[in-house]
């Protein structure tokens, strides 16, 4: 759950003990003289991935009477694996604190085990709860999008960016997802949202160029998609939408020098080429590496 133990956390001790993920603790296997010494021990052995110590640690704690520290011992089985002793725990914790970072935990969970439904359960009631944290919405959202309700994804999604605006990513989310469902006209005003937002990012750019292909505007597209290899002269992802658009807009000349520089494209970067011009309905501009 990457640092997601380090929010639930912050919703039951003081945000100064937990360790920076920039400056990692060493490890600490001498038990703690107390529970508050507990937790800080367990806390510096997750930041520094000793999942089965931080166990020990937080198991500790709670011998000796500490309290709320339920979701903390959770977090380190679920980084553990301990995927049912994990679940246990955050169930435990939910009951005391019925908090949106809590669900996504246990959403994590279900989604683990495969059951997506309660997955999104679990957050459709965070999100009843909480309705202004639009970290739940977007986590509604991408479990929708798993499940296969993209069209509700996408509305969950707004919520997200209804409670911040001034977040690149959401505005990204919205529009990644409205050209995967091949509806460029939403894709485009997401993407320019984003673009604005975070005007360096050659990705957003690349995106933005096959949303502006779909919605019937080739110039463009290719011109957000050389936009894309100016910001970024060394992702041939880029490099190979615009050579597959400039051959499908009949400038294939303007293809040559894009076409030389695919001669290093490697396996992941075709790949993943391929998949976004699909959405596009156009084929790779170079045949797959060996």
């Amino acid at each position: 759950m990457a640092h997601d133990w380090q929010m639930i956390a912050s919703l039951f001790g003081d945000d100064e003990a937990i360790p920076d993920p920039d400056a990692p603790e060493p490890r600490h296997r001498k038990p703690g003289r107390d529970a508050d010494e507990s937790v800080r021990q367990g806390r510096a052995s997750l930041q520094a991935r000793d999942y089965e110590v931080a166990i020990e640690h937080f198991r500790r704690a709670m011998q000796q009477g500490g309290r709320n520290i339920e979701a903390e011992l959770g977090a380190a089985y679920e980084n553990a694996d301990y995927l049912p002793a994990a679940f246990y725990q955050y169930r435990k914790a939910k009951k005391a604190h019925a908090e949106g970072e809590l669900s996504v935990g246990l959403a994590d969970l279900y989604r683990r085990y495969g059951r997506l439904k309660d997955a999104a359960q679990e957050l459709e009631e965070a999100v009843a709860r909480e309705p202004e944290n639009p970290y739940l919405h977007y986590r509604l959202a991408d479990i929708l999008r798993q499940n296969g309700f993209k069209k509700a994804a996408f509305l969950a999604v707004q919520g997200a960016i209804a409670h911040a605006g001034d977040d690149a990513f959401y505005h990204y989310w919205a529009g990644d997802l409205a050209t995967e469902m091949g509806e460029f006209a939403q894709a485009v005003p997401a993407l320019h949202a984003a673009i604005e937002l975070s005007p360096g990012d050659a990705h957003l750019f690349r995106l933005s160029a096959i949303a502006l292909w779909g919605s019937g505007k080739p110039s463009e597209a290719i011109r957000a998609a050389r936009l894309a290899t100016d910001l970024d002269t060394d992702d041939l992802k880029s490099v190979a939408v615009l050579a597959a658009l400039l051959t499908a807009h009949g400038l294939t000349e303007d293809a040559q020098p894009e076409l030389e520089k695919l001669k290093k494209l490697d396996r992941f970067d075709y790949e993943e080429s391929v998949r976004i011009l699909n959405r596009i309905g156009l084929p790779a501009p170079v045949d797959a590496p060996a």
